[in-house]
């Protein structure tokens, strides 16, 4: 007899935990199921950075898009113009590999110092020096067919602004650097 209410009391718990299991893929727990899968798989593929993984169509509602503020000190031309290259890059590759097909802002950098004249070209021509236009194109100064990096900077200089944000256009499938 202790058997069979063993038994019994098994079957039973093996019985809820199948409908609980049913209800959380197909039912009343879906939304909290794609939640935590998608913080788990977000957190997995961080590990992969070097590798084209893409987030899947589900999850891409559950990402919380986070601007990611940094302050610059650097004052030097040339120096500036490829930290603000990496970021636009960095937006470009995260875009990408999220598979975003909305707008979203990646970086806010704030200037601490003054720089002297950055411009878009500036910005290009060490994409060309360096042979990486197949990394972001911008056509605008024959750095590939496409133009990938609009610039939307008054007087198209950067020089006393403070903030600059990086931001994924999808519109346009381009990164925008707005000062």
């Amino acid at each position: 007899m202790k058997g069979l209410a063993l038994e019994t009391i098994v079957a039973a718990i093996i019985a809820i935990a199948g409908v609980i299991i049913f209800l959380s893929l197909f039912g009343f727990f879906k939304g909290a199921s794609n939640w935590f899968y998608c913080n788990i798989f977000v957190k997995i593929q961080s590990f992969f950075v070097g590798q084209d993984i893409s987030i899947p169509e589900a999850c891409r509602e559950y990402i919380k898009e986070e601007v990611k503020r940094v302050e610059i000190s650097e004052s030097d031309n040339k120096i500036f113009s490829r930290i603000l290259l990496g970021y636009i890059i960095a937006c470009w590759k995260d875009a990408e590999m999220k598979g975003l097909n909305k707008d979203h802002a990646c970086f806010e950098l704030e200037l601490k110092n003054e720089v002297e004249d950055v411009r878009e070209e500036n910005v290009t021509k060490i994409l060309i020096e360096e042979d990486r236009c197949k990394s972001i194109e911008n056509s605008d100064y024959g750095c590939g067919a496409k133009d990938q990096i609009l610039w939307k900077v008054e007087n198209d200089v950067i020089k006393n602004q403070k903030i600059i944000l990086i931001r994924y256009n999808a519109k346009e499938s381009a990164v925008e650097v707005i000062g």
